[in-house]
């Protein structure tokens, strides 16, 4: 009697998950069954496609952003911007320039 009545107790529970998923089958049942049989997704040209556009759109954010980020115009500014970012010049211990520095 120990051995038959939990056995007809998980026969019952059995059958009912079987109806449930079989006959009533509900939205999650049918990701689990594409899930395990490895079903490929139905638009994958979408996808390489979506890639592609992004890679051209890089490629076009690239060339927008060369060019120079100072005009002809003005009049010795942009030799102070180039002095200020030259790393052949020798410069202070809190990286202040060497001409700037008071002589001691």
């Amino acid at each position: 009697m120990a051995i038959v009545l939990p056995a007809i107790c998980l026969l019952r529970d059995f059958a009912w998950k079987y109806a449930k998923r079989m006959y009533y089958p509900q939205s999650y049942h049918h990701v689990q069954e594409i899930q395990k049989y490895n079903v490929q997704d139905y638009r994958p040209r979408m996808e390489q496609f979506q890639k592609a556009i992004r890679k051209v759109r890089q490629v076009q954010r690239m060339r927008k952003q060369r060019g120079y980020a100072f005009s002809q115009a003005d009049e010795g500014g942009q030799m102070r911007v180039v002095n200020a970012y030259d790393t052949t010049r020798g410069r202070g211990q809190y990286g202040e320039m060497a001409s700037s520095r008071p002589m001691i």
